[in-house]
């Protein structure tokens, strides 16, 4: 007894199956509940996303054209509204919605042409000269993949000599996980970071900001000594506003108010142990005054003014021994 039409047809595509009917990798089919079929090939899409291109680069078929740093790119409309700030654009009564011709202002050509490329094709090329670029276009348009990509490029090339600027630049662009890698690598090679120029030019803020860090650490072999780091660190800090107070001494001093380069103060009292005890110099009587204790006992350290108030920089602590860098805020006033 013959079978239904149905069957005839299921029976030629298992029949075909087994044949090897789909000659091209990139063919596929579905069976699905109804005893359908679906049919496709996956090199239809490739030809839709090369059509289309060829069409942007010839200016065949486009409909809009954009306009960035004085660079005209021929596009279609349908396909830009697949970007986020493209869709919003066209979504409302703004004359961009229906302008021929569209401006984008402050982002870079070159990178704009990049990211247009991705997505027609699904393919960008990111480099150390321009990942930056690329990746404040990706934001301005919302396009989340690029960005990613963008995060991806700038944590395999995290270094020292770069890691604050990448700290600063993923907190700008809201990239959570590259500025927690950028911070880690502060944190962890420190001593490293700080002869960097991007280490130089923080704000006495976000320096303090990373100074307080429960996470900093400076080994000691590191530095050749943790005096020695104390000073750098101190002068690095102080330089940045002129407020530099650190003193070969190992005792704590702060100027009064007058500056007498060549006139160098007798000794406080105490040695060279960890203490609490401070005391103020004052040049025009040659004497100390005794002034509230300090944090914690400190010794070897370095001092410096930022804002008013006194922050003690490093040296031998009453806990510990040149084993974890610390630093205390001591109120002058």
């Amino acid at each position: 007894m013959m079978g239904s039409p149905v069957q005839k047809m299921r029976s030629y595509c298992d029949r075909d199956e087994d044949h090897n009917w789909h000659k091209h990798c990139n063919d596929f089919h579905n069976y699905h509940e109804d005893d359908s079929c679906s049919f496709g090939n996956r090199c239809n899409i490739h030809a839709l996303h090369t059509e289309l291109t060829r069409q942007r680069k010839t200016g065949k078929f486009v409909d809009v054209v954009v306009e960035v740093e004085g660079r005209e790119y021929s596009c279609h409309r349908a396909v830009l509204a697949t970007v986020p700030y493209f869709k919003a654009m066209f979504s409302t009564n703004l004359l961009e919605s229906k302008a021929k011709v569209i401006t984008l202002h402050d982002i870079d050509s070159s990178s704009f042409s990049k990211l247009l490329d991705f997505v027609y094709t699904g393919k960008i090329q990111i480099g150390k000269d321009d990942v930056q670029d690329i990746l404040q276009v990706a934001h301005m348009l919302q396009v989340e993949r690029v960005l990613q990509y963008c995060d991806m490029f700038i944590q395999r090339n995290l270094c020292p000599s770069n890691c604050v600027g990448v700290m600063l630049l993923a907190n700008m662009y809201g990239l959570s996980s590259l500025k927690t890698s950028a911070r880690r690598l502060v944190m962890t090679r420190f001593s490293e970071v700080g002869q960097s120029e991007g280490f130089l030019s923080l704000s006495t803020k976000q320096l303090l900001d990373l100074l307080e860090d429960k996470e900093l650490r400076v080994a000691s072999e590191d530095i050749g000594g943790a005096s020695q780091s104390a000073e750098w660190l101190a002068k690095i800090t102080a330089a940045k506003e002129g407020h530099l107070i650190g003193l070969p001494h190992d005792q704590l001093m702060a100027d009064t108010g007058r500056e007498e380069a060549e006139r160098q103060p007798r000794d406080p009292p105490g040695g060279n142990k960890p203490s609490k005890q401070t005391f103020r110099y004052d040049f025009s009587t040659d004497t100390w005054t005794r002034l509230p204790d300090m944090p914690r006992g400190r010794a070897g350290h370095q001092s410096v003014i930022v804002d008013g108030k006194l922050f003690l920089v490093g040296g031998i602590t009453e806990a510990m021994f040149f084993n974890i860098f610390s630093m205390d805020c001591y109120d002058i006033d």
